[in-house]
């Protein structure tokens, strides 16, 4: 994606009908996972975490983790107080894991 999208991005997605059904549709998937694990505290992944709303909202499930190759990516999640973040390539992830979520480009395994 373009760095300018990123900023687009940014300052449309708490308000957008689209960014807020697909936060909706995520958070309440999340619900229903944890729901399945008997409320344990989730470990969540978000592949491609863009600017880092969703990832943000997800925080109050588990522990989150924010993955995105765009350093402006980083930046404007970091601007949000997202601490977890790793900057690195979706398909050569810089660790091994098992997580009970992981979201990547507004899908949700």
């Amino acid at each position: 994606m373009m760095d300018e999208e990123y900023e687009k991005m940014y300052h449309f997605e708490k308000g957008d009908w689209w960014f807020l059904g697909l936060r909706e549709l995520i958070l309440n998937i999340a619900e229903y996972i944890k729901c399945k694990y008997e409320d344990k505290y989730l470990d969540i992944i978000d592949i491609g975490c863009g600017t880092g709303l969703n990832l943000k909202s997800l925080e109050k499930f588990g522990n989150v983790i924010g993955l995105d190759s765009s350093k402006d990516a980083i930046r404007l999640s970091k601007s949000r107080g997202i601490d977890s973040l790793i900057s690195a390539d979706a398909e050569m992830l810089p660790f091994v894991t098992h997580p009970d979520i992981t979201k990547q480009h507004r899908i949700i395994f």
